[in-house]
């Protein structure tokens, strides 16, 4: 059935997964550094008028999200070298055009967090460009009942239109929707949008997709599903941890301030100030004594503090990702031992891992690049390249990831290879300090000999 007969059937599959779109648009929300809109949500559902009006300019919008997958997101941490088989100078100038390590990192980030990315290679100003897709503005759906996660349908979300029925306006979602043979704009309600169907010269393509593929590359994370399942305790987490340290805030608040109170206690002239003076008198029809007291609130902040690290903890442990020792030498903690978990944590598996999709990723992007690129030159779109050929492939090297070491124990291991003679001093330099150029480790080496003087 072509597509444009079942408009309604594809704006059905869209909405049906609102949910998971804005599960995703949140995280991507929080990621890019808006979490405090969702910390105040919770604390003003949670709490009294009274209470949150007094904390809320209190919250603490501490966003562990991004720390989290900036620490994850390692597999470009060294640039792999990549090899054609044929016309290697096309392949370096779409490394370039593309800003192609850059462009991966961000889809390696977006694998930790939606287990899931698009890659777009389009034209813009006549040059080539890419763009990668957060899993909160496109979807995929398989009608390949022998393998459910091969990609037969790509929904691009392209933003909200103005749409007149009834002589009434109102805002919709625009969608496009591509197969290898159709393409089709639709919106949110089912109705085809024909003024977005058209190429770049402006032709009518009656819901045909000239380019014989889809112009995007899924890489998906799931072995079973054509929608990768959600890690829910991501975005919950995520939220949770602030609002708990929020909470503490406002305890920390309460205790700085004890409650006076008074039993048949005359409280007329009763002003607080630091260099008062109460004269007390009980109420003459009564011989009872007049009584003046205080109530400290009192929570043991170092305990809160230590239960939310220990969660923390665990939830990087049910993820796979193995933390620092916890807790300090004296028993105590506070709240930068959260940032030390982040710090000392070892997801050297975790990238080992998603370093081998993408490799898989990246031949099977490179094989529509190619596609592109010969579409590209028949349409004109780009000029004065050569054509590329069928077998034209190309395979990528990673750098193997190192497992994660301390600085301190680092400095110790050169330290004991130097000592045993294994090493110069010179190399132990190279090995501390990469980054250094051989004028820098010389300079460093003379001001060691004239210290030893």
């Amino acid at each position: 059935m072509a597509l444009i007969e079942q408009a309604k059937d594809l704006a059905e599959y869209i909405n049906s997964n609102r949910r998971y779109l804005n599960h995703n648009y949140q995280l991507f929300d929080i990621y890019e550094g808006n979490l405090k809109p969702y910390v105040d949500t919770i604390l003003k559902a949670s709490l009294s008028d009274h209470y949150y009006n007094q904390i809320k300019e209190r919250i603490y919008p501490i966003n562990i999200l991004k720390r989290i997958i900036d620490k994850s997101a390692r597999s470009y941490s060294n640039n792999p070298i990549r090899e054609a088989t044929s016309d290697e100078k096309i392949l370096q100038y779409y490394e370039v055009a593309y800003s192609f390590n850059q462009s991966m990192n961000s889809a390696d980030e977006f694998v930790n967090l939606f287990k899931g990315y698009a890659l777009e290679p389009f034209i813009s100003n006549g040059l080539p460009s890419l763009r990668v897709l957060p899993f909160d503005r496109f979807l995929v759906e398989s009608d390949d009942v022998t393998d459910r996660t091969r990609m037969t349908k790509f929904y691009k979300y392209i933003g909200q239109i103005s749409k007149q029925k009834n002589n009434q306006s109102r805002s919709v979602d625009l969608w496009f929707v591509y197969t290898k043979d159709e393409f089709i704009a639709i919106d949110s309600e089912g109705d085809i949008v024909p003024e977005y169907m058209k190429d770049a010269k402006g032709n009518d393509l009656n819901g045909e997709n000239p380019l014989g593929f889809i112009p995007f590359y899924y890489g998906n994370r799931s072995k079973y599903k054509i929608l990768p399942t959600q890690d829910t305790d991501t975005l919950a987490l995520a939220k949770l941890f602030p609002v708990q340290i929020s909470d503490l805030a406002g305890t920390i608040l309460f205790q700085c301030f004890s409650i006076v109170y008074g039993i048949d206690v005359d409280s007329e002239n009763m002003v607080m100030s630091p260099n008062a003076f109460w004269s007390m008198k009980s109420d003459p029809q009564s011989d009872k004594t007049p009584q003046v007291g205080t109530i400290k609130p009192n929570a043991d902040i170092d305990k809160v503090l230590s239960f939310i690290k220990e969660v923390f903890a665990s939830w990087m442990e049910s993820r796979g990702i193995r933390v620092g020792s916890l807790g300090n030498s004296d028993g105590t903690m506070n709240i930068s031992g959260i940032s030390k978990i982040i710090d000392e944590m070892d997801t050297f598996e975790a990238i080992k891992r998603q370093i081998e999709y993408f490799k898989v990723d990246e031949y099977k992007f490179w094989q529509l690049q190619k596609n592109m690129h010969n579409f590209w030159l028949e349409s004109g779109d780009i000029k004065n390249m050569p054509r590329l050929p069928e077998n034209w492939q190309v395979f990528t090297e990673f750098d193997s990831p190192r497992p994660a070491i301390s600085r301190t124990q680092e400095i110790e291991d050169v330290k004991k290879q130097r000592d045993s003679g294994l090493i110069s001093t010179e190399t132990s330099i190279k090995k501390l300090y990469p980054d250094w150029s051989d004028d820098d480790v010389r300079k460093e080496m003379d001001l060691i000999k004239a210290e030893d003087f």
